[in-house]
């Protein structure tokens, strides 16, 4: 016994290296470049990094007000207007306190990110019953299909880690009755709950999906057991999600813009073919117009090779009952026959689609082409099919009544299988998570998005993440029902050709980055060593109500605020507050009577001013209005390009 388990660490510990190097290759050239690059560095990674940052602080300053952010003043509760990331910087924190190096920290949990997909997806594999090399190949298909991989760049959609390990024990628990195993899901519901509020929610679903499941097939709902099973340390470990949720339910309480409505939320149709990958840009390059036009949204294809592995899972029956295998020469004419009608069904419809789409053609190179400029011919090879069906009508015949009575017996007996395999729920999660990724008026969005926390999604397409798991666990049951004859040495060489073959379909190295270091000035840096507490707002801001130019300023203050962690005017959410729009407006028009005032009233103390960052003659028209404030500005430093007034109103 201890030889075997110490042969399952070993093969764990290669599967685990395996995956840390696929993250490493496929992530090319930013491991090179940990400190000093990002893949991204727009408004929404520094976003990211100011939130790493500021939790790392509050864990050692104001543990018991962490949601209590230093962004958004007057607002409360402001770290909760977006992802809090608070799961994030537990891996975060250490490297920070060591490195003092915020980016290094936050690529470091990205890639974390991945490779923990890739094992928590073998994990959930392994407990659904499939072999290691199954196994291992759902695990590639969930971390590295670009549709997931490439959201790296989107932290609060990366740092999805904890959903499969958290569905992987909450399957044992369903089918095995563990106490353990119910905590642990417990475990990493709130691991995720602090990780990823979008996280959070595709964890629900798959639960609710799993659940569901085990009640179609008659499991007791036992509710009282349930509570036992869980028993106090549960509930205990379930703590930290439920103070979340009330930090944000105060924080929706104060400011009800933070809940989403329901707008335009579908995707283009080329979104969901669309990926970066090198394959897949060179498949599409010679594809239909109506594939790549208009420009796609998001990246939604999640590849071929897991789709047809997935489609293996739900459409394989195995082995025909003994006594009824149909004679083999038969059975191949019946076949063959299939193949022709699926064939002349094929020539039909691309006929239907030259005349009602136009023309269109594929080519690969100069040596495959496949062209719809003549429907003329495809008409042609649509005819020839039908007639070499009819020529082998005699060895299978083609009697449609029986053989449409036994397609409804055999979707019978399909669907009765259902509910006794072990590959159904995870189809259920896969369809109805693409369901949520369609636009209207076929998509389940619209009648689901104000369910609790469903409405703090803002672009349902993002389910795209939760499809992608099931679709990973269906592929590795299609792999395992395609090999389930073939001897334990050959079927390990078939997923060694298979996972190579995904990798490839999946590259898109070496992947975009940008040079980035968090380094706040020095004028916000002096603002550290005075009396404390103060309030900042820092100049000069946009004269635009464009929210993405707003938001560079913005995020680029919450950084400087990092100097000292003091109380700033500024902020960064995927909704804009209220006060927060119309205070930006005003400072846009810094100094005049409305935005000193107003920056007064708010109870501002310092206003730091970045001349470098005015453009033209801006800065001599700021400076001939400054003296008219004299009686309430006071300019107290100047370093650098920068300065710092103290604002008073006159009298105090």
């Amino acid at each position: 016994m201890g030889n075997i388990l110490r042969l399952a660490d070993r093969r764990f510990a290669l599967i685990a290296l395996l995956y840390l190097a696929l993250t490493l290759i496929l992530t090319y050239p930013l491991p090179r470049h940990l400190t000093t690059r990002m893949l991204a560095a727009g408004a929404d990674p520094q976003f990211w990094l100011w939130t790493l940052a500021w939790d790392t602080h509050a864990f050692t300053h104001q543990p018991w007000a962490i949601f209590d952010a230093n962004i958004f003043y007057p607002g409360h509760h402001t770290l909760a207007y977006s992802e809090n990331l608070i799961g994030s910087a537990l891996l975060a924190a250490p490297v920070i306190w060591l490195s003092h190096n915020p980016v290094l920290a936050y690529n470091l949990v990205e890639l974390a990110s991945i490779f923990l997909s890739a094992i928590g997806a073998y994990v959930l594999a392994r407990r659904a019953g499939l072999r290691q090399s199954s196994a291992v190949l759902a695990g590639i298909v969930f971390a590295f299909t670009p549709a997931r991989f490439l959201r790296i760049t989107q932290f609060h959609l990366t740092t999805v880690q904890w959903v499969p390990f958290g569905l992987a024990f909450l399957y044992s628990y369903l089918h095995g009755g563990r106490k353990t195993d119910l905590r642990l899901f417990v475990l990493f519901f709130s691991l995720q709950a602090i990780t990823s509020g979008h996280g959070t929610v595709f964890l629900v679903l798959g639960s609710a999906v799993l659940i569901g499941y085990r009640l179609w097939q008659g499991e007791p709902i036992a509710l009282g057991r349930r509570v036992a099973d869980l028993g106090v340390p549960g509930l205990l470990i379930l703590v930290p999600a439920a103070l979340t949720f009330l930090a944000y339910q105060a924080a929706k309480n104060e400011a009800p813009a933070l809940a989403r409505t329901l707008d335009d939320y579908g995707m283009s149709t080329a979104s969901y073919f669309a990926s970066p990958s090198h394959v897949q840009k060179l498949i599409l390059s010679h594809a239909p117009a109506w594939m790549t036009t208009p420009e796609a949204d998001a990246y939604l294809f999640q590849g071929y090779l897991p789709i047809l592995l997935a489609l293996v899972a739900l459409a394989w029956r195995g082995d025909d009952p003994a006594g009824q295998r149909p004679d083999p020469a038969h059975r191949w004419w019946r076949r063959a026959g299939l193949l022709l009608e699926v064939a002349a069904l094929v020539f039909v419809a691309a006929g239907i689609a030259a005349v009602w789409f136009g023309p269109a053609r594929f080519k690969i190179g100069d040596l495959i082409r496949v062209s719809t400029r003549h429907p003329g011919r495809i008409w042609l090879f649509a005819a020839i099919a039908m007639g070499c069906r009819l020529a082998i009508a005699s060895r299978a015949p083609i009697d449609l009544g029986v053989r449409a009575r036994r397609f409804a017996s055999g979707i019978v007996r399909w669907w009765r299988a259902r509910r006794h395999d072990a590959a159904t729920p995870f189809a259920i999660i896969t369809v109805i998570s693409a369901w949520l990724t369609l636009g209207p008026p076929f998509g389940l969005w619209r009648w689901v998005y104000w369910l609790p926390a469903f409405s703090f999604l803002r672009v349902p397409s993002r389910f795209v993440i939760l499809e992608l798991l099931g679709l990973a666990i269906l592929s590795g049951f299609g792999f395992e029902r395609m090999t389930r004859r073939l001897a334990p040495g050959r079927r390990v060489f078939a997923a060694v050709i298979v996972g190579v073959l995904m990798i490839g379909e999946f590259a898109a190295m070496p992947l975009d980055t940008e040079a980035f270091s968090l380094e706040p000035p020095p004028i916000d840096r002096w603002l550290d060593q005075q009396s404390k507490p103060f309030v900042v707002a820092e100049v000069p801001m946009p004269n635009t109500t464009s929210p993405a130019v707003v938001a560079i300023f913005n995020t680029r203050y919450m950084l400087h605020s990092t100097a000292h962690w003091q109380k700033t005017v500024h902020g960064f959410s995927g909704v804009e507050p209220p006060f927060d729009t119309r205070l930006y407006l005003q400072m846009s028009r810094f100094p005049d009577d409305e935005s000193v005032r107003g920056l007064a009233d708010l109870g501002v103390t310092y206003i730091v001013m970045h001349t470098e960052a005015y453009r033209g003659n801006d800065l001599a028209e700021v400076d001939a209005r400054l003296p008219r404030y004299a009686n309430w500005l006071t300019l107290v430093h100047v370093e650098g390009t920068g300065r710092v007034y103290r604002l008073r109103k006159p009298g105090q």
